[in-house]
């Protein structure tokens, strides 16, 4: 091919018009633009040196794991013998400033303990500066109540005679007890309801009853069962 009809042939192609790019020129260049972002270094980006710093003053781990004392929460953890119940029965008690105040008493849930209403307790004594009272209870097979006869029965009937035998023994003269307010936590909540009448029965003081995440029908046909049993 000779010079001349090189230059021509250069010549026409450099008249015609731009193609537009391909598919391939724009993954390629989106590629670029994104590997341009990252890091140079190998890793992640380097932590600003006030966030990297460690707190040298962290608290010594509890390595043996052992429980937490209740002491900050009540005012004493005692063992209430119960003969009526075969049982030895842990309380968490708080007295009322006034040995005739309210007595607000706990039952906890299937699983959990007396010290469920810790935080609770110390919060209910320090708004109402003493004036009501806290006692919260192991039920049996549960924290530290322990039993002198096979104690495998947990029936809505046991649980209920456990609760009324404890508070009879630790006030067995009504006239001189406090007025209970009783308060129940899940499966806590349908023995509070059915020892309300019992103790009304007895001419003990109930201020109220109050449940916590409860089933709903249970407690409901529960109430209204007491409820006819009281009026």
């Amino acid at each position: 091919m000779s010079d001349l009809y090189r230059s021509a042939i250069s010549a026409r192609i450099a008249k015609l018009p731009s193609l537009p790019p391909s598919d391939e020129d724009d993954e390629q260049d989106e590629a670029t633009n994104i590997i341009g972002l990252l890091p140079t270094g190998m890793g992640p980006p380097a932590l600003p040196a006030h966030t990297a710093r460690r707190n040298k003053s962290k608290k010594t781990p509890n390595a043996a794991f052992s429980p937490i004392s209740a002491s900050e929460f009540f005012t004493e953890a005692i063992q209430v013998s119960v003969p009526s119940a075969n049982l030895d029965i842990r309380v968490y008690h708080t007295p009322p400033k006034l040995a005739s105040g309210t007595l607000m008493v706990c039952h906890h849930g299937a699983g959990y303990s007396g010290l469920t209403f810790a935080c609770f307790a110390k919060e209910v004594s320090d708004m109402t500066k003493g004036e009501l009272g806290i006692l919260s209870l192991d039920a049996r097979r549960h924290g530290k109540t322990t039993s002198t006869a096979p104690d495998e029965d947990l029936s809505i009937d046991v649980l209920t005679a456990d609760l009324l035998g404890l508070l009879r023994t630790l006030y067995p003269d009504p006239a001189s007890a406090p007025t209970f307010l009783l308060l129940g936590h899940s499966m806590g909540g349908s023995v509070v309801v059915r020892t309300c009448p019992m103790l009304l029965e007895l001419k003990y003081k109930v201020a109220g009853v109050a449940v916590l995440d409860v089933v709903e029908g249970c407690t409901v046909s529960s109430i209204l069962g007491q409820m006819d049993l009281i009026v």
